[in-house]
């Protein structure tokens, strides 16, 4: 810690203490005091040389200059509070006998360290112990002049200045300039002037300066906190005499001794005059100011030089003057009288006093003036009229508000109750102020309502819930709130009573359909939850978490946009802003939610609100039903559909014609455009080898192509081929399966081969590829039958070709053995002969023919087509 927090934590606790003793009572304050400033006198005179703060370079301020300033803080608060001048001369003496102990302390000590047989364990050097007497008497006087000179600039201030503020800044300045001077005086008067002396004086005036601000600002915090306290501090008799006068009860005693007979009298009327707290005012027989005490100064505000010598009427209005004249007119035919009147201070507010008048009689019994005792109840005649003001505010509740009110005693006895408890319970107020309130309540037993009362003597007051009984027999629900009142030695108890009947069935009603809304809420038919406006899931069932795949604190922590399809935040917020608008009452749609998992949940949502009594929303309850099954089955269903027209057309297109080449060139076009590929090629079988039959891209730029011819088990599709079945790759530039480079090259990610049959041989294979990842597999099905159909239209092409081949064979075989019967028949020379011959070649040819299963359409030209051979 640096020496200026050690400083300023020094300059704290010297302050603490008389801060805390001016909140005490004054006589225990006044001993905290005294014994107070005994310990700093003695810690100064201890420790007072032992160490010194430096602030500065050039500036340090020892511990004797702040138990110095300490000391002179706490004597100003001491005398300010007690407002006399006995404490400064109790603390003078108290001083001088300290100072008297401390030199003769010092002295011994100073002797006893210089005694080399005397035992110093911590080499105490007696240097610290040397105390001159003038040096120490010379600072008591100043210190004590000091003080002096300072209470009496704060007496003057006081009197002339009304305004705390401005009056503690002057105190406090006052007593920052005289403790720095002190840096000046005390090293003259000591020392005596000198040239070398001159730079030390300006150092200390420096350090005293920092002193007096160090104690100056706890001052001006006493005197702007504590300026009622001080308040009275004008008054005090203050002159330099009392700082001499060792004993007040001897002069006294002398002054009565010799002034016994003249002023005893007047000191009795004195001491009553200025210590009374009501105002006395004397007036002449001109209704003109002889006398005012100081409580009535107070009163008005005014100084006595201010008052003395003016009219009674010149401290009052016109209308105040004219009560007053009338009553002066009494005093003059000797009449003493109490009245109220109205005055108005010097600064202009008004004071409501009662004044006990009474006339005074000169020797000649003639009218002489009069004097009044004035007590001002201006503060009491406004809390009367407040007073009334809330009586009668009051009554006016009382009799107009919706809550029965019933004042009773201790007993229960009714004494007072209002118009709604009458109307509540069907009694008039006459019946009820007979009943007693244990007739009334059907719920609580005596034994109750005693412990109640117990409980409401201990407390003061309770609260709580029973029945009543209505004139007309049936029960009403109360929600009571007694306090307990004494008026004079008499308990009384006053209760506010409300009917919560509706309420607690509407209460019930309540329960019963949360109860229900609650099962609801927990069954796991559909996903519920309550959202707030912020769009967070305050409250969600377990069908909805597991729906989302998400604990109930997880989606405690987000909002439902955050797990909304950004595609559907749009739709969304527009319903939502509508509804917290006012303009909907509630929505309903169809939304996508994005799982945990990232997968996608099909929803049909409906949000209702439930808003507060301004019309702001509460919150939502918002029901969730999952459709992603039915949504699939619908997409499923579409796609079918679309999958089904697409092999209906693709079938239709191929079977126009029984080209093989048309029937390739239309299956690639199809499917390409049918599956949304990059690439479809064919490849059909020509011996070992497969050959291509025909491609197509979705980019002509790849059209030039050359796609090789492919063997079994080296690619994708030679897999196809050797296993008979699909072969799907979802990233072809990885796969090792797959040996085209050509494939790669133009970016061909993932891809499809399926094989096509004619019965059970593999004539040929299909091949799909993608530039982007794509799942194959996942349209197998799909695939496989577009497959088939190529399959199937390949085949029908083959057995048309084999046909039209076989027929042409047929019929040219038929032709060269017509020939050669023809041949035959020319060459037979008989016609027994050559028929016989002819019907043995003819009989043979024809059974040839059956044999190879053709009807024979050539007839004996001699026997005609309907003569059998």
């Amino acid at each position: 810690m640096n020496t200026q927090a050690l400083f300023v934590l020094q300059i704290f606790v010297y302050t603490s203490i008389p801060f805390y003793l001016t909140t005490l009572k004054r006589s225990a304050a006044s001993i905290g005091f005294y014994v107070y400033l005994s310990l700093v006198i003695v810690f100064w005179g201890g420790t007072g040389a032992v160490y010194s703060f430096p602030l500065t370079e050039t500036i340090s301020i020892s511990n004797e200059n702040i138990s110095y300033g300490a000391f002179m803080l706490t004597m100003i608060l001491f005398v300010m509070l007690e407002r006399e001048m006995s404490g400064i001369r109790n603390m003078a003496q108290l001083a001088f006998a300290v100072s008297i102990f401390k030199s003769l302390l010092f002295f011994t000590v100073d002797l006893s360290l210089r005694n080399d047989l005397i035992i110093k364990p911590y080499v105490a050097d007696n240097v610290f112990f040397h105390l001159p007497m003038s040096t120490l008497f010379l600072g008591a006087a100043l210190m004590f002049l000091q003080l002096f000179i300072i209470l009496s600039i704060f007496k003057y201030l006081q009197k002339r200045i009304s305004k705390i503020l401005t009056l503690s800044l002057l105190y406090t300045a006052t007593f920052i300039i005289i403790i720095s001077m002190d840096g000046v005086f005390f090293p003259l008067i000591e020392l005596g002037f000198s040239p070398e002396l001159k730079i030390g004086i300006l150092g200390d005036i420096k350090g005293k300066f920092i002193l007096a601000i160090s104690y100056g600002l706890p001052l001006l915090l006493f005197t702007l906190v504590f300026h009622k306290k001080i308040a009275g501090y004008s008054e005090m008799k203050f002159h330099l005499s009392g700082l001499l006068d060792f004993s007040r009860d001897r002069l006294i005693e002398e002054v009565n001794l010799q002034r016994e007979a003249v002023e005893a009298s007047e000191k009795k009327y004195r001491e009553l005059v200025e210590l009374a707290q009501e105002g006395i005012w004397v007036i002449d027989s001109d209704s003109r100011t002889t006398f005012v005490n100081p409580s009535m100064e107070k009163m008005l505000n005014y100084d006595e030089g201010e008052m003395l010598g003016k009219e009674l009427f010149s401290f009052m209005d016109e209308r105040g003057a004219e009560i007053a004249k009338k009553k002066l007119d009494l005093r003059q035919e000797g009449i003493a009288e109490q009245y109220d009147l109205e005055f108005i201070r010097k600064d202009g507010e008004r004071r409501i006093v009662t004044m006990q008048a009474a006339p005074i009689i000169d020797e000649d019994g003639d009218y002489a003036g009069a004097i009044a005792g004035v007590i001002d109840i201006t503060e009491r005649k406004f809390a009367e009229e407040i007073l009334q003001a809330e009586a009668q505010r009051n009554e006016k509740i009382l009799n107009t508000m919706l809550d029965g009110f019933v004042f009773a005693d201790a007993d229960g006895n009714i004494l007072r109750v209002n118009p709604a408890y009458s109307e509540m319970m069907g009694y008039s107020e006459k019946e009820l102020l007979q009943m007693n309130m244990r007739e009334l309540d059907v719920k609580l037993s005596s034994e109750e309502v005693d412990r109640r009362i117990e409980q409401m003597v201990s407390f003061g007051s309770d609260r709580f819930e029973t029945q009543h009984k209505h004139k007309k027999g049936h029960v009403i629900d109360l929600d009571i709130s007694v306090s307990m009142m004494q008026l004079g030695e008499t308990p009384l108890v006053a209760a506010f009573m409300r009917d919560i009947t509706e309420n607690k069935k509407a209460v019930k009603t309540l329960e019963q359909s949360e109860m229900r809304l609650r099962k609801y809420f927990e069954q796991e038919l559909l996903g519920m939850a309550i959202t707030s406006s912020e769009k967070v899931w305050i409250e969600a069932n377990d069908a909805l978490c597991e729906m989302f795949g998400y604990s109930h604190d997880e989606l405690s922590e987000l909002t439902w946009a955050e797990i909304t399809h950004p595609e559907d935040l749009d739709t969304n917020f527009l319903l939502f802003e509508k509804m917290m608008a006012g303009e909907i009452d509630s929505y309903s749609l169809e939304k996508r939610f994005l799982r945990k998992d990232g997968s996608l949940v099909y929803a049909e949502l409906s949000a209702s609100p439930v808003r507060k009594d301004d019309g702001s929303l509460d919150f939502l309850i918002t029901l969730i039903n999952d459709v992603t099954e039915r949504k699939q089955a619908e997409d499923q269903k579409t796609q079918y559909m679309y999958e089904l027209a697409i092999l209906n057309e693709l079938g239709n297109m191929m079977r126009e014609s029984l080209s093989q080449d048309h029937i390739v060139n239309t299956a690639i076009s199809g499917i390409l455009e049918a599956t949304a590929s990059s690439m479809v090629f064919l490849l059909l079988r020509n011996g070992k080898d497969f050959e291509v039959a025909g491609k197509k891209f979705s980019h002509l730029e790849n059209e030039n192509i050359r796609l090789p011819t492919h063997i079994v088990e080296s690619c994708l599709c030679g897999l196809a081929i050797r296993d008979n079945q699909p072969v799907y790759s979802k990233n072809i530039p990885t796969d090792k399966r797959c040996a085209w480079n050509e494939c790669k090259d133009i970016g061909m990610i993932s891809g499809a081969t399926l094989p096509l049959y004619s019965d059970d041989e593999v004539i040929g294979v299909l091949g799909l590829g993608n530039t982007e990842i794509r799942d194959y597999e996942l349209q197998s099905s799909y695939l496989e039958t577009l497959a088939s159909t190529v399959s199937l239209s390949l085949q029908n092409a083959r057995l048309y070709q084999k046909v039209r081949e076989d027929a042409a064979e047929l019929d040219k075989r038929v032709e060269e053995r017509t020939q050669r019967l023809n041949n035959m028949v020319e060459l037979m020379s008989g016609r027994e002969v050559r028929m016989a011959e002819l019907k043995k070649v003819i009989t043979t040819l024809r059974t040839q023919l059956k044999e190879e299963g053709v009807e024979p359409s050539a007839y004996d030209p001699l026997l005609g087509p309907d003569k059998e051979w």
